[in-house]
């Protein structure tokens, strides 16, 4: 399998868009995913300039509804029949608030409404290629749960902690191993790779993804540096070999991350690709 990263918050090839945001295209013995598409055009001219084509995607998935993932979904639902795959909750209406303001981090409801005859709104475990599968989770430990304390959610009109129920991951089964993709981990890397564990009762030897430590600047930091080393740690004892991370992870908790002697720490950028 392949997966190549089609937009991140940084670009380092020439000819392609850098966005905050994030979007994959996957490529695996299966068929071909698309997991998100960054905020707007840009992740599907990135796409083309790439030399992939639409028809090539054989399922769409979003792994989360904040503007930064599902804002470019219409330009590639319009260029061909893939179906979309969705969170059970994903419906509900999320914010990113601070002391000053508060503002919409939800862009999907008029796509939901348009595109509704080919959304398949996931309730847990759904395979939807040859051994590639949609989860939500079933058991968390809030004590690895994103620290961004800005994320709410608004729940039967009043404003609320997000619970990031409305976040999936992909899973592809290979070759006796389960590789993860899960473009911020909200529910946090360490209760993601467990549930991996549980589904599939196979080793979770990769994972794709932002581990949304990031805090309002790249270099800063939305949880505490132990927070960063227990993480690590709890992926060292779960066995996980390689994290390739970007876009919510962040700088600075990339460089704490990186001193692992255990587990290949690796940042990737806009047009990167890895071949298994």
């Amino acid at each position: 399998m392949r997966f190549t990263t089609v937009i991140e918050n940084r670009s380092f090839k020439e000819g392609l868009i850098e966005q905050y945001g994030l979007s994959f295209f996957i490529e695996t013995k299966g068929g071909n995913i698309l997991l998100d598409a960054g905020s707007d055009e840009s992740a599907y001219i990135n796409f083309c300039t790439l030399g992939f084509s639409p028809e090539a995607i054989n399922a769409i998935v979003v792994s989360h509804n904040h503007y930064d993932h599902f804002g470019g979904i219409p330009y590639f639902l319009d260029k061909c029949d893939a179906p979309l795959y969705l969170s059970a909750n994903a419906e509900r209406d999320y914010y990113l608030k601070s002391f000053l303001h508060k503002r919409t981090l939800v862009s999907c409801t008029d796509t939901i409404r348009k595109y509704r005859d080919r959304i398949t709104f996931v309730e847990d475990k759904t395979e939807i290629l040859p051994d590639v599968y949609v989860c939500r989770i079933n058991k968390r430990d809030p004590a690895f749960f994103c620290r961004d304390k800005r994320l709410k959610q608004m729940v039967d009109g009043k404003l609320t902690f997000d619970d990031f129920s409305h976040e999936v991951y992909l899973a592809v089964v290979e070759d006796g191993e389960c590789i993860i993709f899960s473009s911020c981990s909200h529910n946090g890397i360490v209760n993601i790779v467990e549930d991996a564990q549980a589904h599939f009762d196979l080793p979770v030897t990769t994972f794709v993804g932002g581990l949304h430590m990031r805090g309002q600047h790249s270099n800063s930091l939305n949880c505490s540096r132990k927070y960063v080393g227990t993480v690590s740690d709890t992926l060292q004892t779960l066995e996980v070999k390689r994290v390739f991370t970007c876009h919510c992870t962040g700088e600075k908790a990339f460089r704490l991350l990186k001193k692992s002697d255990k587990i290949d720490f690796r940042y990737f950028s806009t047009g990167e690709s890895f071949e298994f």
